[in-house]
């Protein structure tokens, strides 16, 4: 079984560029998934997992008149050393270095292993292309394109709609027939979250869900946490995925009865069939979230539901504010006194239906969308570089 995927790049991370984090992510993405990866590059650090092989080659050169002619002992070393490291994969990903005109020897090297290297898939990854740019040279730009034109078992996979439609353009293709696959914005990595916080997205699913509301209060009656639970329930009924976490802990200074409200909210949550959906995060006496894993929640949901029946005052409405993380919040003084003019209010008496409808709709504002869909980027991302893993013949190992 062909298990192992090479990723060729001139550079990777922490060389800064979007390519660089790309293929940071793509390795991730297949790792997770089960393949052994090799990233092969002239120059950057290696990756948690995965293998990587440094050509100092690889690197463009510095000055532009040296790339006009490739000279061919260095074509052949290249070519060697890049057969040398790639031995064992079954596919190899390309970045830029069939589209780019950046490095012609390198492109030269690759393409002969290309026509050469019968047991290995090639995939082109276009991220750039010089043939669709303003900004590079009418002289450099159609030698690559006459080489790919050539290539009718090449697979193409463009990082965008509009990259799909010039390479597709460039090669007198139907674009249909190459496929999109987004840079993703890794959540993970991009927030620098708490180990904890990873825990938990990787654990309830966070960053896929429709919906993730957070409610930062402790387990006691003024609360009002039956209402956050009954809300819980109702998103069921309106989503595929939906979260509602209660991140506080039981009261220290009411311990008893902290529990036992806990144990009633419990049964609540059973009873209403709401186990998927209502998490309390902190389990236990004397446990608690820590104060950075609580922040990063509330950057991560949708929602800050506070539902209490009386506070003296708000703190967690100027936390999300400072976050820039809509709230929706019992209309009580207290919550008015410390509210901006973006919070949302509900009755006291409001049916949790009407709140879980009034959340949704918040979620659904195109801002809070938008930030949706930036945090289940890597999810569709994983979902696109399986489908290519796969598309192009190698399978993942039986887990």
């Amino acid at each position: 079984m062909k298990e192992t995927i090479g990723i060729l790049h001139f550079t990777a991370w922490p060389v800064a560029g979007g390519v660089e984090m790309m293929i940071a992510s793509e390795a991730r993405a297949l790792l997770d998934a089960g393949w052994t990866v090799r990233i092969v590059t002239g120059r950057g650090d290696a990756i948690d997992g995965a293998e990587h092989i440094v050509i100092p080659e690889m690197l463009p050169p510095s000055r532009r008149d040296d790339v006009n002619a490739p000279d061919e002992d260095s074509v052949r070393r290249l070519s060697a050393l890049l057969a040398r490291a790639l031995q064992g994969c079954g596919q190899c990903w390309v970045h830029n270095i069939l589209t780019v005109d950046l490095h012609p020897g390198l492109t030269v090297a690759v393409q002969r292993l290309v026509d050469k290297e019968t047991d290995i898939s090639f995939v082109n990854w276009c991220c750039d292309l010089s043939a669709a740019s303003a900004f590079v040279d009418g002289a450099f730009r159609g030698w690559m394109i006459e080489w790919l034109t050539t290539q009718s078992d090449l697979e193409h996979v463009a990082i965008s709609h509009v990259r799909r439609h010039d390479l597709a353009c460039a090669l007198g293709v139907n674009p249909d027939c190459i496929p999109v696959v987004s840079p993703p914005c890794d959540v993970l990595e991009w927030f620098g979250l708490h180990p904890g916080t990873r825990r938990l997205c990787d654990a309830l699913d966070l960053l896929q869900s429709d919906i993730v509301v957070l409610v930062p209060a402790k387990v006691l009656p003024h609360k009002h946490l039956e209402l956050a639970v009954e809300v819980g329930a109702e998103l069921q009924k309106l989503v595929r995925l939906g979260r509602v976490l209660v991140s506080g802990g039981l009261s220290p200074h009411e311990t008893e009865r902290s529990c036992q409200l806990r144990e009633t909210l419990l049964r609540l949550i059973s009873t209403s069939g709401a186990e998927n959906t209502v998490h309390f995060l902190a389990d236990g006496e004397g446990s608690y979230l820590e104060s950075r894993v609580v922040r990063e929640l509330i950057g991560i949901a949708d929602i800050v539901l506070l539902p209490s029946f009386e506070e003296g005052f708000g703190m967690p409405l100027m936390e999300a504010a400072a976050l820039r993380v809509p709230v929706l919040c019992s209309d009580i003084p207290a919550f008015r006194e410390a509210a901006g003019q973006s919070v949302r209010f509900f009755p006291t008496d409001a049916s949790s239906g009407v709140i879980a409808r009034m959340a949704l709709a918040i979620a659904r504002e195109p801002v809070n969308a938008d930030r949706r869909r930036a945090l289940g980027s890597f999810a569709t991302f994983t979902a696109g570089v399986t489908h290519v893993a796969s598309r192009a013949g190698v399978a993942a190992p039986a887990s």
